[in-house]
């Protein structure tokens, strides 16, 4: 991370849809030494960007920053019997950039200036993803050479400690390596912009109602 830049990764929903609901295409991949998330790919491919009207809030395990909600919980919303699997897995893509995205604007309005974004990690190999968050953040998006950025942090620092870099920014220049670019496609941002207004509106009518403490509650007694 340096000045105007920040490094996010994808999360584990990912894993979780693939797991739950791509029984098929493992078995495919198996089959034909082909990545299940590569064939995903091809299928998200399908769909066009916003899924037909069709939101996905990743909260599978809570809400982090700047939301912090403890008892929020996932949400399809918009499901109708005009989707399709393919769109459902794009919504998943689409949900967990509008949650970064979340984090994004909480530091705009904590001042903060962000230019420029690098994304990190598995996900990373996915082209259509990568494409899909430089649209939803509407800012150019970079991808890294490293996947195991836990590693790579600890590296950094200890390059700090022992003197080799002055500071977290001199480290990042140094050992962070950009393989690749993506630009914001202008007409998928005015449909990812109003997307995050719905996120943002179906999010705070279930938390003013009650309904992720009523539902937490039901899920801990039956």
């Amino acid at each position: 991370m340096d000045n105007g830049r920040r490094i996010f990764g994808c999360s584990k929903q990912s894993q979780w849809f693939r797991d739950t609901f791509c029984d098929l295409e493992i078995a495919i991949g198996r089959l034909t030494k082909e990545n299940a998330y590569q064939i995903i790919d091809k299928e998200v491919d399908l769909s066009k960007c916003g899924s037909k009207g069709l939101l996905f809030i990743p909260h599978l395990a809570s809400a982090g920053s700047p939301r912090n909600n403890e008892n929020a919980r996932g949400v399809l919303f918009g499901l109708s019997f005009n989707h399709t699997k393919a769109d459902i897995a794009r919504a998943v893509m689409e949900g967990i950039c509008l949650e970064i995205k979340d984090m994004i604007k909480a530091e705009e309005k904590a001042g903060i200036k962000i230019e420029q974004l690098r994304i990190a990690g598995g996900g990373t190999k996915s082209k259509i993803w990568n494409q899909i968050q430089a649209d939803v953040y509407g800012r150019p998006v970079q991808t890294v050479q490293t996947s195991e950025n836990a590693s790579l942090g600890v590296a950094m620092l200890a390059g700090i400690g022992v003197g080799i870099f002055k500071d977290i920014y001199e480290a990042a220049e140094n050992m962070i390596h950009v393989t690749g670019e993506y630009q914001p496609n202008s007409e998928n941002k005015k449909v990812y912009d109003e997307l995050y207004e719905i996120y943002d509106s179906v999010y705070q009518g279930i938390t003013e109602k009650g309904a992720y403490n009523k539902i937490v509650n039901l899920q801990n007694n039956i």
